[in-house]
């Protein structure tokens, strides 16, 4: 797992029989294109693949990345459409960034609160979303 580049300085190479070949860079910092689909990107996000192939997004919450970025898109003039799971049309921007690669999976901190964040994430993770804090402390004074 890795960035498809193009560029000839990669390690890994995939070939098919049409001599198509695609670059994956499984390391160092490579440009890759990304959209502001889950919001813009700043230098130290964590990227993510989106919902539109070969184009990354920053992670916003518990998953795979592939990188870090390390800075801010460039180019990012480029607007486009593309329609979401729910057939719904967004306009998105579509930039360059540098991205350092290193796939990881990643974890979203939680929000700070009176919670230990052990015991916020197992709550999370039963919900499938994000529990508010009051809902926990009653029920831990009911316990």
């Amino acid at each position: 797992m890795g960035a498809v580049i193009n560029d000839k300085r990669s390690l890994l190479t995939l070939t098919n029989d049409k001599d198509n070949q695609v670059q994956v860079a499984t390391s160092e910092t490579v440009p890759v294109l990304v959209s502001d689909i889950n919001g813009d990107i700043s230098q130290g996000d964590q990227i993510t693949a989106s919902p539109i192939k070969g184009v990354g997004m920053k992670a916003t919450g518990n998953t795979k990345v592939v990188g870090i970025a390390q800075g801010e898109p460039i180019d990012s003039d480029d607007k486009q459409t593309y329609t979401d799971n729910q057939g719904i049309k967004q306009t998105i921007t579509l930039g360059e960034v540098q991205l350092l690669v290193n796939v990881a999976y990643y974890y979203k901190q939680p929000e700070k609160t009176i919670i230990p964040s052990a015991l916020q994430n197992l709550a999370n993770a039963l919900a499938g979303k994000t529990v508010s804090s009051l809902p926990l402390i009653i029920s831990g004074l009911y316990s």
